[in-house]
């Protein structure tokens, strides 16, 4: 059984429009226009969030609760010198 958590206040506009959107997209069959920019834009902020995730350590540590290995040299991942 899957539980969904409570929305934080303040969350339950936002995801009202999420859910619109939602929606929307899917009449069209999650394809056009909107679909790409959103597509573009949720790329984009992943990969700013990985890249900071990388240069503060927060990426080593999530994969450490979880027990993944990482294969990547320590410079590879970008850890900044000053979070060392």
């Amino acid at each position: 059984m899957t539980t969904t958590k409570p929305a934080k206040q303040g969350n339950a506009a936002k995801l009202a429009a999420d859910r619109v959107v939602y929606e929307r997209l899917q009449q069209d069959d999650f394809v056009g226009r909107e679909m790409e920019q959103l597509r573009q834009e949720l790329w984009v902020y992943g990969w700013k969030v990985l890249r900071a995730w990388m240069r503060d350590g927060t990426l080593v540590e999530k994969c450490g609760e979880r027990h993944i290995s990482i294969t990547a040299r320590w410079h590879e991942i970008e850890t900044a010198p000053s979070s060392r």
